[in-house]
């Protein structure tokens, strides 16, 4: 939903659930690392990993899921990477990248702000309940498994809260979208906060200021990045693929 409101907005979002199913479909480098270490169990009749299955053992089993993000987090990483040179490549000047184990991967020192989406453990069973087709047991084994919602909270530079309707989230994108595009313009803004249900950037970064500043040399900087990253990134990509299949 909120990476829906934040496309909407003209924000690009890279989404890591849809870069995790595509870096282990079959023949990919994940998909190779993932059968090296569960083997053929997994596997549906065609070939392609049941993701049932997997998810199951990984959501049941710490040492499992702890295998499966060794297997996956390398080829996850690259492909993020390769998005993101795009993105710079024409001048995007705000990325959000929709990641739900940013804090367990420690990713959150990679990025510029962190914003988090919570909402009450019951409500959020009953989302997976009928997102996923899962029993109540399975869905709480899955929330169990990640970071309580409390402590992200208190590590993010922002909080949406996701209790009620989606045309109540919407407006609250829309809110934080306003003010992610105001400070990214300022330069060394602090954005104050605001009453009533709009979420606010919380504190300030040195690299903020630093990005902010000089704000048109800003793309010229990052292009000339972006270039040499992109010539170095998408061939170590492809080259492993090749090797692996």
């Amino acid at each position: 939903v909120v990476s829906s409101a934040l496309k909407k907005q003209g924000i690009p979002v890279i989404d890591c659930d849809v870069i995790a199913h595509d870096v282990v479909k079959k023949g990919r480098w994940g998909y190779k690392r993932v059968i090296k270490i569960f083997g053929p169990k997994i596997l549906l009749p065609n070939g392609e990993i049941d993701r049932a299955a997997l998810g199951k053992l990984v959501f049941e089993d710490a040492v499992f899921r702890r295998s499966l993000n060794a297997a996956t987090h390398l080829p996850i990483a690259l492909t993020i990477l390769s998005q993101l040179i795009r993105y710079w490549l024409t001048f995007h000047p705000i990325v959000v990248i929709d990641m739900p184990l940013l804090f367990e991967t420690k990713s959150n020192r990679w990025v510029h702000r962190v914003i988090s989406v919570v909402a009450n453990e019951d409500l959020q069973v009953q989302r997976i309940m009928s997102r996923d087709g899962l029993d109540e047991s399975a869905a709480r084994s899955r929330v169990a498994a990640q970071m309580p919602t409390a402590k992200k909270a208190d590590l993010s530079d922002a909080v949406l809260e996701n209790n009620g309707s989606k045309e109540a989230l919407g407006e609250k994108v829309g809110n934080l979208v306003a003010q992610l595009k105001e400070h990214h313009v300022r330069v060394g803004g602090r954005a104050q906060k605001k009453n009533g249900n709009g979420p606010f950037i919380k504190k300030p970064s040195k690299l903020n200021q630093i990005l902010t500043s000089p704000v048109v040399v800003l793309p010229v900087v990052f292009g000339s990045i972006a270039v040499v990253a992109h010539c170095l990134v998408m061939p170590v990509i492809h080259i492993v693929d090749k090797l692996f299949k």
